[in-house]
């Protein structure tokens, strides 16, 4: 019997759209970006401090708890053109929404201008180096013009790319980022839903999975992150496997880096599973593909070890998410006396020891499971890679981090704990901006309390381990 997922998809169309009534009265005003970001409830009237978190608080919530819903109903057949139609009008309706809880989109712009406009290379020369920068609203508009480029050359040409079609205009820029990361969002929920077929999972179910994320949707055609295109190259990775050719899987995994350098710890689990499957031609080929693509894309703008200092240097920054920020604020706190740089340093060494203990672990695990594992086990190892690094080794935290486990999530057959933990995480993520906004600073209890509500899925995963035995 098939089921209809409309009404729910109506509802869901509906929460969304409380989100835009701002940004149209913004758009109707014409108010500038700058104006827009920092009066985005106030702009209709209501701007209480209370408002704007009580607002995101009661949009993502019932947005997820209809996710769930929806989820449930896609157990039984549903129409995948349905979930995919419902899916294209919550990520046009969020192409409108002004991105108002995080500006990196006016970083990826200011880093195409820097390239269409002054023909200069991003990985060496930052917006605030340009001459007259605070004139030119592509390079003013960034918080984060003091920063050389800090993403992969992949991700550098497609802005690029996109900047030059803007010309002139920076709204269009804004739209055309956004529109990008939303037809990415789209082609994705399509690539789940073929992968998810051939590895004998609910394909229609995965599209739901994927492509009615409250996450994703906020983040992706909502702000424009180029999380969207790094996802597409990792399900890809999967989707070779799923056909037979396994060739094409670290190369995919190679891409995905080349947009975020994230993707690098996936590629030993990937390169292990071929190697348990005995299939080492198709391991050494992808791996001189991978090479021969990696040199391809740095070609443009290699001027030696210098051009990944934006990189290197972001790697350094934390933000109040973090564990690495709790434990070096808290000790900082307990023992003043010790110099910043010495607890900032221990701190960050001694959370990637742990980490690596884990990673060594799931490989050994792996390993273990020899020609039995099968994709779907490779999804999970998978999820349980991204969570232990972006818990213990990862200081620059932020929400639309999770993103990396939903399409993990959606080629594990529901129901199932490590995937319901997963789609749990991206709901506290975007939960984890509320202390912040309620008490407008960064002190140590907020910093307790964004972390706590981040992870707190994590403490109930026997629970739902039991939860999913008994379903």
């Amino acid at each position: 019997m098939q089921k209809k997922v409309a009404p729910l998809g109506l509802m869901t169309l509906l929460v969304w759209l409380v989100l835009l009534l701002p940004s149209i009265a913004g758009y109707i005003q014409n108010s500038t970006l700058t104006d827009f970001y920092k009066n985005y409830f106030g702009i209709i009237g209501l701007g209480s401090g209370l408002v704007e978190p009580l607002v995101l608080t009661l949009v993502f919530t019932a947005a997820f708890l209809l996710y769930l819903k929806a989820i449930k109903a896609c157990r039984e057949w549903t129409d995948p053109g349905e979930v995919l139609a419902w899916t294209a009008a919550f990520t046009v309706s969020l192409l409108f929404l002004f991105p108002f809880t995080c500006q990196d989109v006016y970083y990826y712009i200011a880093t195409g201008h820097l390239q269409s406009h002054y023909q200069a290379n991003p990985y060496l020369t930052s917006a605030h180096q340009i001459a007259g920068w605070s004139a030119d609203p592509f390079l003013s508009t960034t918080r984060w013009g003091f920063l050389v480029n800090v993403y992969g050359p992949v991700w550098t040409q497609i802005t690029h790319g996109l900047t030059s079609l803007a010309g002139n205009h920076l709204w269009l820029a804004v739209l055309l980022f956004k529109l990008f990361a939303g037809l990415v969002h789209l082609l994705n929920t399509v690539l789940i839903g073929l992968t998810a077929g051939r590895m004998n999972a609910n394909p229609v179910q995965a599209m739901l999975v994927y492509g009615w994320n409250p996450l994703l949707l906020f983040e992706l055609p909502g702000h424009a992150h180029n999380d969207a295109l790094l996802l597409t190259f990792v399900i890809l990775a999967f989707y070779a496997l799923s056909r037979g050719q396994g060739v094409f899987a670290i190369p995919f995994l190679t891409l995905a880096a080349l947009v975020k350098y994230t993707p690098v710890l996936l590629i030993p689990f990937f390169g292990l599973w071929l190697i348990a499957k005995r299939r080492f031609k198709a391991l050494m080929l992808g791996c001189l593909i991978s090479l021969i693509l990696l040199l391809t894309a740095w070609v443009p703008y290699w001027e030696g070890y210098e051009t990944l200092s934006g990189l290197s240097r972001q790697m350094n920054f934390y933000s109040i998410k973090s564990l690495h920020s709790l434990s070096f604020q808290a000790f900082h706190a307990w023992q003043p006396e010790i110099p910043r740089l010495v607890v900032f340093e221990a701190a960050a060494k001694g959370l990637l020891a742990m980490f690596m203990l884990v990673f060594i672990y799931l490989l050994f695990k792996l390993w273990g499971s020899g020609r039995e594992a099968n994709l779907e086990a490779l999804a999970k190892f998978s999820i349980a890679v991204i969570i232990g690094y972006l818990f213990l080794a990862n200081k620059w935290f932020q929400p639309w981090y999770l993103a990396w486990l939903i399409p993990l999530a959606a080629l594990i057959k529901l129901p199932h704990p490590m995937a319901y933990t997963a789609l749990l995480l991206s709901f506290s993520a975007e939960l984890s901006r509320v202390p912040q906004l309620l008490l407008g600073n960064t002190g140590l209890y907020v910093q307790l309390a964004a972390f706590g509500i981040t992870w707190f899925p994590l403490l109930f995963y026997r629970q739902l381990k039991h939860l999913c035995q008994k379903i």
